[in-house]
């Protein structure tokens, strides 16, 4: 079954702890935490601060931080100590290869799971020296930085390619970030989907109502 991924940066930052109970209540416990550091997307959003916060007050959750920054590399230990599960970093951030597969051994041994997050505009081919390393592919569905955005339709071919990349790492999740609506979830999930970075799709709606249609799509 398809997960839903929670996107925290869009809700209310002063109440997030009714956000993250609703979540639980409705048995989601995947929560997305953008992290910006206004050069690599010229935004800015949270910090491994709120990540700490978090896995304090809920130990059972698990926090995929979603990293666009400049040089990841430089800060694998200090999210570590956050609590974070999953470091997930952009292609674009880290594009020669030696230094890439060095920063996927050091995720490892940092107790951690490595997500690779492809761009728009990034071929799905890039990853395959790293496939096997990797435990999520993550992709863009929109403009890198900016919610609230409508799903780019050629995100749909780009799933089922990362899909075809499962036969090299069948434990291979393909995760999709942006664009998740009423009138798109289905067809990610068709496409293949294992993972929804959700925000609009459950911004004042009820949860668990949400999460039932995740559900029943097959």
């Amino acid at each position: 079954m398809t997960k839903l991924n929670i996107s925290l940066h869009i809700f209310d930052l002063t109440n997030l702890t009714k956000t993250i109970e609703a979540a639980l209540a409705a048995k989601i416990n995947y929560f997305h935490i953008d992290i910006m550091d206004g050069k690599f997307v010229k935004n800015f959003a949270l910090c491994q601060r709120h990540i700490f916060d978090i896995k304090q007050k809920y130990d059972n959750v698990i926090i995929d931080a979603h990293l666009m920054i400049e040089e990841p590399q430089n800060y694998v230990t200090e999210f570590a100590k956050s609590g974070k599960d999953i470091f997930n970093f952009h292609y674009k951030a880290v594009q020669d290869g030696v230094k890439l597969k060095q920063l996927l051994a050091e995720i490892k041994n940092n107790g951690m799971q490595a997500a690779l997050m492809l761009d728009l505009d990034t071929d799905i081919d890039v990853i395959k020296p790293f496939v096997t390393e990797l435990d999520i592919v993550a992709l863009m569905s929109i403009k890198t930085g900016f919610p609230g955005q409508n799903m780019n339709k050629d995100v749909i071919n780009r799933i089922k390619a990362a899909c075809e990349l499962k036969k090299l790492n069948p434990n291979l999740l393909v995760e999709v970030d942006g664009g998740v609506r009423e009138d798109t979830y289905k067809e990610m999930i068709l496409a293949g989907a294992d993972i929804l970075v959700v925000g609009h799709f459950l911004l004042n709606q009820d949860f668990q109502t949400q999460f039932d249609k995740i559900k029943v799509v097959k």
